[in-house]
């Protein structure tokens, strides 16, 4: 079977529903996941299986036992291997014509500019460090690249009260929180609430049962003090997902 044929056959059921203009500019599309933590490692699955034809990997941190709970790539056989290798590894498996860029690094100013000469079409913001996830937000705002992002789901359970809503007007979120108070001192964010920032962001309304540390660094952590449901995270990551698909095939039809 050709590398054509197969794309072919790998997408069909994406081409009967979204139509074949579509899952051509998905093919032409390039989606960058930056921390392949529970949300990126499910967002990353369904890029992979829907079509997307470049993917850049960004992750510093290494498979730990206490990943395997919700994160996909995580099992037994691959304790201690590079995210951004096992998923490369995931994605070749599903779609072996899929470009992957494998960056294992974290996102920050000694970063950035190499991250955006690969010029992404879109980003997913899937960081759980303040500083980070604030650069990133500011970067691509900045260069107007689409960005969507995602709040925490430490101590949450409630898989209903996961929604989408602009960034600046989130609620019930400790992470978020810090990241609109960080976002307000820019000049080129509105230090108002009910103005929007513009940037959609996947969450969850449900007040969480456990609190979050004041001050988060770029560390590989594996005994986290956090506590996580793989539902909650997947929930947030196929979101995210399946709202950059949409968002990459929105003026097809037009």
């Amino acid at each position: 079977m050709s590398d054509t044929n197969m794309s072919q056959s790998i997408y069909q059921g994406t081409a009967a529903l979204l139509g074949k203009d579509s899952l051509v500019k998905l093919s032409e599309s390039h989606v960058a996941i930056v921390g392949l933590g529970g949300v990126g490692s499910w967002a990353v699955e369904v890029l992979a299986r829907t079509g997307v034809g470049r993917i850049t990997l960004m992750d510093l941190d290494e498979n730990c036992l206490s990943n395997i709970n919700r994160q996909i790539q995580a099992t037994m056989k691959n304790v201690g291997e590079p995210k951004v290798q096992s998923l490369k590894e995931r994605i070749q498996l599903i779609n072996p014509e899929i470009e992957i860029n494998p960056i294992q690094d974290f996102f920050d100013e000694k970063t950035k500019n190499d991250f955006f000469k690969l010029q992404p079409t879109l980003v997913l913001d899937c960081i759980d460090s303040l500083s980070a996830k604030c650069l990133l937000l500011k970067e691509c705002y900045e260069r107007k690249i689409d960005i969507i992002t995602c709040g925490g789901m430490a101590g949450k359970r409630m898989v209903d009260k996961i929604v989408c809503e602009d960034l600046n007007q989130t609620i019930n979120d400790p992470l978020l929180y810090r990241v609109r108070k960080s976002l307000r001192k820019e000049n080129i964010f509105y230090p108002r609430r009910n103005k929007k920032f513009r940037i959609p962001c996947i969450y969850s309304k449900e007040v969480p049962s456990i609190k979050e540390p004041t001050n988060q660094k770029n560390s590989s952590q594996c005994d986290s003090y956090q506590g996580s449901l793989m539902s909650m995270v997947a929930t947030v990551g196929i979101h995210m997902g399946h709202m950059a698909i949409n968002q990459l095939i929105a003026n097809i039809n037009e």
